[in-house]
């Protein structure tokens, strides 16, 4: 069995426009009816399956990654629905958002079609979902980079995105009404007006990291502007342009204070005192830590701040000498905490407060001094590498 009309897949389409232009292109006018006719046909022809309730009948929960329990049955009613529609296979998967074991910090990740990105810079579905009325113009679906928080203008035709009907001011969310080329009011989007967005293109043209959701999330943290922020593309590019000596320049300048208001020795003072959090904010950057663009220009700060400050003959301590927790000196080493507990254990790693031999070191405590941990990373050659398990140091 095929469905009586079949449809092609748009470039960059999202799974809920796909199935929703496939719906109505055969005659139902809600999803849900959509999805009653398929859970009968699941049922009457491939019971073996279990496809039943695999599909859920609210467009809004049918991406992969909403599924509640296991997304196994949903993947395979998607496989069927390729069947049905006479489209190529795992091309529903591929525009499907999937769930990964993988963090952007503390923000989960999501994958669609071999793309990590984090799932706080997908826009929530039960808000606006802003389109291109040109694009409209020359084919009738949503576009996955609408979705996206940190796109606010067409990429392809240089101009904003609309977010609300012209002509009634509702916000537009075609998951919610079931629209795509359509407001409620039956204003045709295409029909709209649009601005032009000069700026942030040329910006985007100068720029790599607008590709990257990684440094869009920490650069969102970073500097405390929201990913939704009409101008976050004009900033992000900005600051970008200048990178990675920009924020060196940033690095130095919390050395710099930290010199001038030290209270106490720096073997007493946490590197998240005097550098204020940027190795948390860091583990934003990237779910891969050698790949992690931040990651590596700390890294290469901090080797080049052990060489300025060498360990002194009176043993008096200098700033190279600050503590880092169990948490940082597994994330500047590119390893995991285990491997740490495990240099301890092996007289690699001294740390600087006296605990019971049975004592578990807690990860939020800074024990470890840097400038070991930064010699240990120099000579396990971690740079550009992930090397979860660490060699023996000689």
């Amino acid at each position: 069995m095929k469905f009586l009309i079949r449809t092609n897949i748009f470039e960059d389409e999202t799974l809920e426009s796909y199935l929703l232009r496939l719906a109505n292109a055969n005659g139902f006018t809600k999803f849900s009816l959509f999805q009653n006719s398929l859970k009968e046909l699941f049922s009457r022809e491939i019971s073996k399956r279990r496809l039943s309730g695999a599909l859920p009948p609210s467009l809004s929960r049918v991406n992969l990654y909403k599924a509640k329990n296991s997304s196994v049955f949903r993947v395979r009613a998607l496989k069927l629905i390729e069947q049905l529609a006479n489209i190529e296979k795992r091309s529903l998967l591929d525009i499907s958002i999937l769930r990964t074991n993988l963090r952007f910090g503390a923000s989960r990740t999501l994958s669609r079609n071999g793309v990590l990105f984090p799932k706080l810079i997908l826009r929530d579905d039960s808000c606006t979902i802003p389109v291109c009325p040109e694009c409209l113009k020359q084919s009738s679906c949503i576009r996955f980079d609408w979705h996206l928080k940190t796109v606010s203008y067409c990429h392809l035709h240089q101009v904003d995105l609309i977010h609300h009907c012209p002509q009634c001011d509702a916000e537009l969310n075609y998951i919610k009404n079931e629209l795509i080329d359509s407001c409620t009011c039956g204003f045709r989007l295409a029909d709209a007006s649009v601005n032009k967005n000069e700026t942030a293109v040329a910006v985007e043209n100068e720029s790599e990291s607008l590709a990257d959701f990684g440094k869009c999330l920490w650069f969102s943290k970073h500097k405390g502007v929201a990913l939704d922020a009409h101008d976050f593309i004009l900033k992000l590019g900005s600051y970008f342009k200048a990178w990675p000596q920009n924020y060196l320049s940033e690095l130095q300048g919390f050395e710099r204070k930290a010199q001038i208001i030290q209270s106490q020795p720096f073997n007493k003072i946490a590197v998240n005192d005097i550098w204020k959090e940027q190795l948390s904010i860091a583990k934003c950057a990237s779910p891969v830590r050698y790949k992690n663009a931040v990651i590596n220009v700390i890294a290469d700060y901090f080797i080049e701040l052990v060489d300025r400050y060498p360990a002194s003959e009176n043993q008096h301590a200098n700033i190279a000498d600050s503590l880092l927790t169990l948490i940082e000196a597994s994330l500047l080493m590119r390893t995991t905490t285990e491997q740490v507990y495990l240099l301890v254990e092996q007289g690699y790693l001294d740390i600087a407060v006296n605990i019971k031999t049975e004592q578990y070191l807690e990860s939020h405590i800074p024990v470890f001094f840097l400038r070991q941990v930064v010699e240990l990373m120099q000579s396990q050659g971690v740079r550009g590498h992930d090397f979860n398990r660490l060699t023996t140091v000689w």
